[in-house]
């Protein structure tokens, strides 16, 4: 399979897991995962990725307490 077919078909799967996982719970916010998830791509999709959208996720939380 190709590289973009996969991604697709892996980001459809992913996000109908994050919408349920949302909708059964109450409390998971799915535009904060679905921003999360968008940040993490984009800052690449590895490691460092992952280390720099969390740090950037606390960051925001921080903010946003502070400014609410």
């Amino acid at each position: 399979m190709k590289t973009l077919p996969a991604l697709a078909i892996s980001i459809g799967v992913l996000g109908g897991i994050a919408t349920w996982a949302a909708l059964s719970s109450g409390f998971f916010l799915i535009w904060a995962a679905f921003i999360a998830w968008g940040a993490f791509f984009a800052f690449g999709g590895d490691i460092a990725a992952l280390k720099d959208t969390i740090i950037g996720g606390i960051y925001g939380a921080l903010l946003a307490w502070l400014t609410g």
